[in-house]
């Protein structure tokens, strides 16, 4: 392309192909079935945390797979917050669910930082490994957990939680 003094190149980051995919089948079946599908994303993000925003980083109009290769950093180190957050939608009824919600309170908790400064940044660990070694997120049983505090995992609710690229 001509160069012309004063021109301004805009660079667009994009997560690879291989770390969407692989996020994408971390994502529980019922996610994964309409990842290709478009969808609208509400100007309002309600939540019940402490967190309420009415600013929104994803487009208005895309599927989840646009979202997770232009829009969302799903290659960025989870922060002790995000752990946190993720222990919700870890599905008691997995064998090892209630363990998993544990580990994930334990490396959010300030009190183990050597434990999230060995299992996140020492080993680089992003988000679809997050999701591959908590599997309990992706499991779906008919009985859901009544009586828990778990909360399948949504579109919505994986927006809430993820960063944008910046």
């Amino acid at each position: 392309l001509p160069y012309h003094a004063g021109d301004i190149a805009t660079i667009i980051p994009t997560n690879p192909t291989s770390v969407v995919t692989r996020f994408i089948s971390c994502l529980p079946q019922s996610i994964q079935d309409i990842v290709d599908d478009s969808m609208e994303i509400t100007a309002e993000i309600d939540s019940s945390t402490q967190f309420k925003s009415s600013f929104v980083p994803w487009p208005k109009r895309s599927t989840l797979r646009g979202i997770l290769t232009y829009c969302a950093d799903i290659c960025s180190l989870p922060e002790r917050e995000d752990l946190r957050a993720l222990r919700f939608y870890c599905n008691p009824n997995h064998p090892v669910g209630n363990d998993q919600r544990k580990k994930l309170i334990s490396l959010s908790e300030t009190a183990d930082a050597a434990l999230y400064g060995d299992y996140i940044i020492r080993e680089k660990r992003n988000w679809a490994d997050i999701l591959f070694d908590f599997d309990s997120i992706k499991y779906e049983s008919e009985n859901e957990g009544k009586g828990s505090s778990y909360v399948p995992l949504t579109i919505d609710h994986l927006l809430m939680i993820l960063a944008p690229i910046m």
